[in-house]
């Protein structure tokens, strides 16, 4: 399906080319027209830079006032580059341009030359004003909370504690979110997250690949975007929000980079560097680097399993385990930007990441009846893996401007394909309950796991400025995808070996999607409103091959969004959202073949998961300080056919926990988030969020033909709180402590968990390098621990999936400007320049 889908985007690309030449015959958009008599509306541009660095101010203030009465007439804020446009039909004004911490600048628009439809009055410099240097901090980092119309920006600049670390580390380190031990996403408590790279999709970063983010350095992010309550705009997968994951890209002009080097304990080394060059019409870059980790950790089961009819004949299964992950990322990525003129850019890149990994892990069970402590047979199993992974990602970008500020056609064409082989081997030995060997038969196992992932994408988004502050976005998404998976076990039992029958099998897993929407936006001042309507139709077929087993699933669905806000003043304002999402079983879910690494702890997949839905409800509210921040938002979320993983205990293997994917009834949240920000001077920033919220699930499902009710509800909370203080304006030294409140869940309790990270840096180099020293759960304290429960058993546990990191890390860019960057910002944002 794959490969004919690639034929139809070639024959895509050359018709785009086609055009593309015919567009390069275009002289663009032109700055110098004639303006008629009969014209009275003229557009002003300009740019707002640094006077003495020439340093783009993003966000700087540009307003039009009336001469005669100096009654506001219009404004705008400048963009990423420092850019601005606004438009009058005036001719006697006066222009003020303003940056917090700057002089402002006038311009009396009486001297400006009104020949044409459109003014460039070039760059405007301003100039820093001393006196309120100490409410302004210009540094290298970016570390500020943007609040648009969808969603939060969190500029993750210098963080100490996630310096020479992976995305992961970064992620810790985002309010709102939280990662558990095995690299699953929470936001507010959910793991049901849509995760994207660049703002699109991505097997690499997805919560079915749970090593993705570790093969993203820290060092090649610039922001995490959250949306909590997506527009209509976005895919409607993703039923706790989006988690977009932005890599940098630099333009600036000439030849430019940066080199990144880290070591650790645990054999953790890397480097990495990426080169940038743009001139005229074109930008080049290019990326690559590699390192390797052996990663160490631990963990126990605790089980019982009851026998109703005689209390005496219950049995006690312990498991403990130590396992060791070890892996050599490499990567490298290229591309190249043109923009033939002003109405037209083109973007191809090109990324390639391949990882070879090992893991091994030594278990140890422990059976007793009756007592805990009356051992009758011990079991040790130990497993040796080895794994070779690749990743290859290409995209085609074209825009299309059409001269006017924010109207703009883009197409996006993504092809992606990940392929993994992991071949293992168990060994079984077997002792009696004084740990003795015994003379019966041990067990070998060998398996073999092939998986392919193979993605398209085709993506056409049209933004159209409409008159009187509104605004009209539409588009079209396709995306295909197909998985294969190859599961084979065998075992040899006195030198005679035999395929396992029970593990082996072959899974297709192949989806097709596709989705249009329509959002319509405009500003009230000081009100803004936006709806939209998403329409998506869904084609999941799964294929067991051994059983030639085929499950096919269509459907289409409706997902609306709305969005109100309310401005109170320049520094504060209220905002109220809906959307619908849905979240799709994932392959995983449906694959019903086991996973063996845990003999005595099993996973399956269930065939027969449905999606499940969530109407999603927001009211935030933000404030500014010129010292500090706040944001609250106070949630609820409504899911039917709730998709739970649940553990339960098949007669056919007694003495064995399976976990397995149900549809519950549903499932209730609700919460209030704070996220705050405080700058007592320059040198000592806190950062704090917390999440108190109820989090409520039932329903029942039906197992060796009985109806099993499960529920539970509880209050819990997820904190965080981060302190950063600065010495001799070169050393930085930062302590993040996050916690996580017990929880009750519909089979038992995920227990509270505490973990500190702590960091120290320091700048050198004529501050063009900077080195960190950074250890991460420093007391090893972040585990996971939980208990789940019914009549037939009992089962806890305590893992631990890495010990602490301790690293020292390098960065070092050359030919690159420190940007400077405010702690004020306006707190609603809208953006004309998309990222995606």
């Amino acid at each position: 399906m794959i490969t004919n889908l690639l034929n139809k985007a070639a024959g895509f690309i050359a018709t785009f080319f086609l055009f593309v030449h015919l567009q390069a015959q275009d002289k663009g958009f032109s700055a110098i027209e004639f303006i008629p008599e009969t014209l009275t509306t003229i557009e002003i541009a300009g740019k707002v830079v640094d006077r003495e660095t020439r340093t783009p101010l993003e966000f700087s203030t540009i307003t039009l006032y009336s001469s005669s009465d100096s009654l506001t007439l219009t404004g705008v804020l400048s963009g990423k580059d420092g850019s601005f446009s606004l438009q009058t039909t005036q001719r006697d004004f006066f222009i003020k341009a303003e940056f917090i911490g700057y002089h402002p600048f006038y311009l009396d628009g009486t001297t400006l030359p009104f020949l044409h439809s459109k003014i460039d009055i070039g760059e405007i410099g301003l100039s820093i004003n001393l006196e309120q240097i100490p409410t302004v901090e210009i540094r290298a980092e970016r570390s500020s909370v943007v609040l648009a119309l969808d969603k939060r920006v969190f500029n993750v600049g210098k963080d100490l504690t996630s310096a020479g670390g992976t995305a992961e580390d970064v992620l810790r380190n985002v309010p709102g979110i939280s990662v558990d031990n095995e690299g699953r996403l929470n936001l507010r408590g959910n793991s049901n997250i849509r995760m994207l790279l660049n703002g699109r999709a991505s097997s690499l970063v997805s919560n079915e690949n749970l090593f993705g983010l570790r093969q993203i350095r820290a060092s090649q992010i610039e922001r995490v975007e959250i949306i909590t309550n997506p527009s209509a705009r976005f895919e409607a997968e993703g039923m706790a929000g989006i988690v977009n994951i932005v890599l940098k890209k630099n333009q600036e002009k000439g030849t430019n980079g940066s080199v990144d080097a880290h070591i650790g304990n645990n054999h953790n080394a890397g480097l990495a560097g990426n080169f940038n060059y743009h001139k005229n019409k074109f930008n080049f870059f290019l990326g690559l680097g590699g390192w390797h980790s052996d990663t160490p950790g631990n963990g126990s089961f605790r089980n019982r399993f009851y026998n109703q009819a005689s209390s005496d004949s219950t049995v006690f299964s312990n498991m403990d385990r130590t396992h060791r992950r070890a892996a050599t990322p490499q990567f490298v990525k290229f591309g190249a930007d043109f923009h033939p003129n002003q109405k037209n850019t083109f973007n191809s890149s090109f990324a390639y990441r391949s990882t070879d990994g090992s893991s091994s892990s030594d278990l140890t069970y422990k059976d007793a009846l009756g007592r805990p402590d009356q051992y009758f047979q011990i079991t040790r199993r130990m497993e040796d893996e080895k794994e070779i992974s690749s990743d290859l990602l290409y995209s085609f970008i074209y825009k299309k401007h059409f001269g006017k500020k924010g109207h703009q056609l883009v197409a996006d064409l993504l092809y992606e394909e990940l392929k993994t082989n992991r071949a293992s081997t168990f060994e079984e030995q077997y002792f009696n309950g004084k740990n003795q060997p015994l003379n019966h038969i041990d067990y070998l196992q060998f398996s073999e796991n092939e998986e392919g992932n193979q993605r398209l994408g085709v993506f056409l988004d049209y933004f159209q400025p409409l008159k009187k502050n509104a605004k009209l976005e539409t588009g079209w998404q396709s995306a295909f995808r197909e998985i294969s998976n190859t599961y084979a076990v065998k075992e040899i039992i006195n030198n005679v070996e035999s395929p396992d029958i029970n593990f082996t099998n072959e899974f297709i897993y192949q989806e097709t999607i596709h989705g249009g929407y329509v959002n319509f936006g405009k500003t009230f001042h000081p009100f803004t409103l936006q709806a939209g309507l998403r329409v998506e139709r869904s084609d999941v077929t799964t294929r067991l091959l051994a059983s030639n087993l085929t499950t096919p699933r269509k459907y289409t669905n409706l997902f609306p969004s709305f969005f109100f806000s309310y401005n109170l003043s320049e520094n504060q304002a209220f905002q109220i959202s809906y959307s619908r999402r849905i979240q799709r079983p994932t392959y995983r879910d449906l694959n019903p073949f086991f996973n063996i690494r845990d003999r005595r702890n099993i996973f399956r997949g269930n065939p027969n998961i449905q999606p499940e839905y969530t109407d999603s409800y927001e009211l935030g509210y933000i404030r500014y300080w010129q010292k500090a921040s706040l944001s609250s938002v106070a949630y609820l979320r409504l899911t039917d056919q709730v998709i739970k993983r649940l553990q339960r205990i098949d007669s056919g293997l007694p003495g064995v926990t399976i976990t397995q994917a149900e549809n519950l009834d549903y499932k209730r949240n609700y919460g209030l988030e704070f996220t705050c920000a405080y700058f007592p001077n320059p040198r000592w920033r806190v950062n704090g969020d917390v999440n108190f919220f109820h989090s409520l699930s039932e329903g029942s499902f039906v197992h060796e033909g009985a109806e099993i009710f499960v529920g539970g509800g509880s209050f819990s909370m997820i904190s965080r709180a981060s302190s950063r203080f600065t010495f001799w304006k070169k050393l930085h030294l930062q302590a993040t402590l996050s916690y996580t409140a017990p929880r009750t869940t519909t089979q038992g309790v995920n227990r509270a968990t505490t973990a500190l990270d702590l960091a120290v840096g320091m700048d050198c180099l004529k501050n063009k390098g900077s080195l960190t020293l950074s250890v991460n759960d420093t007391f090893n304290s972040r585990r996971r621990r939980t208990f789940s429960e019914d009549v037939t058993f009992y089962s806890e546990d305590n893992f631990l999936w890495q010990t602490r990191t301790i690293l020292l890390s390098f960065h070092y860019r050359f030919n690159q400007r420190k940007e400077p960057n405010r702690l004020y910002i306006s707190p609603l944002l809208e953006e004309d320049e998309r990222e995606f």
